[in-house]
């Protein structure tokens, strides 16, 4: 049986028994191939985002024209975390100070 190759690398699979004298060669090749195309992944994942880019999480309804974002019309009130419960104490404490004073307290 030869040597048969990948499909999306080409890199050589040695025949077993057919390749005694050139199998670590294939096998080194094989190894330099793989490691070049981590290598060039690697760089690409490090270089995706640059100091120029804010990461943050986007808000359900954003829109994107062109990777700018355009923030939407309206926003849930828990869209600011702990706003909700902030005006609640709020209202809390102005409800108890308006009858206070409805008391004459």
């Amino acid at each position: 049986m030869a040597d048969t190759i990948t499909q999306g690398y080409s890199f050589v699979k040695p025949d077993p028994g057919g390749s005694d004298e050139t199998w670590g060669e294939k096998l080194n090749a094989n190894w330099d191939s793989a490691d070049s195309l981590l290598s060039g992944m690697a760089y690409v994942i490090e270089n995706k985002v640059g100091n120029d880019r804010v990461l943050t999480d986007v808000p359900n309804n954003a829109l994107f024209t062109d990777t700018v974002y355009t923030k939407p019309d309206s926003e849930e009130i828990a869209y600011i975390n702990g706003l909700e419960a902030l005006l609640s104490t709020l209202e809390t404490k102005i409800n108890l100070a308006e009858k206070l004073a409805l008391a004459g307290i």
